[in-house]
């Protein structure tokens, strides 16, 4: 086996916990389990091959993070598309680092996620929702702030709210849409 298949293994400890964390969630739904798992497999060859992934959490980017990346980009896509808007990526990375602050997990294991938001986030919201793209997901935003998968994954991505890491790394890969769609056959005149 290569170096390259042997550090993206699955039969890595690492990636099997990676694929447990993202597969949590989507709420035991098999059929988007699945294509979590194909996607994220697509994924960690990418970030191999980009020289993206890295055991040390702290500099790199590891498997479990990408994994809640990964299923960040297929449950809440509105947020990543606005994003990747240079105009709106301030705007609601700065929003996302403030709800990170005042998420509290306590724990995520087989039971589920035993989270929740510390005290109230409208001083935060507010100002996002003036915006135009805070407009446009006003009404998502109540059901997000009760979704415990959608609090879990702002808390587990922070650092690329905060800049402790470059957020362009993740918006830089593939977006889980573009991996699944197939692209129309043309014919060759």
């Amino acid at each position: 086996m290569s170096r390259t298949h042997e550090k993206v293994s699955f039969a890595r400890a690492d990636i099997q916990d990676a694929i447990q964390i993202g597969s949590r969630l989507f709420n035991e739904n098999i059929r988007q389990i699945k294509r979590f798992v194909n996607v994220f497999r697509l994924q960690i060859y990418i970030s191999d091959k980009r020289q993206l992934l890295s055991d040390d959490q702290q500099t790199g980017l590891s498997p479990d993070q990408l994994a809640v990346w990964v299923a960040w980009q297929m449950r809440w896509p509105e947020l990543t598309r606005q994003m990747m808007n240079p105009l709106e990526k301030e705007t609601l990375t700065n929003l996302l680092c403030g709800l990170a602050d005042k998420i509290e997990i306590d724990s995520f294991n087989n039971n589920g996620l035993d989270g929740r938001l510390n005290g109230s986030v409208d001083d935060l919201i507010e100002p996002y929702f003036k915006t135009a793209a805070g407009e446009r997901l006003k009404p998502f935003f109540d059901n997000w702030l009760r979704d415990q998968e959608f609090l879990y994954s702002v808390k587990y991505l922070e650092q690329y709210w905060s800049g402790e890491k470059p957020l362009d790394i993740l918006l830089d890969l593939p977006h889980p849409m573009d991996l699944t769609h197939k692209a129309p056959m043309t014919s060759s005149s």
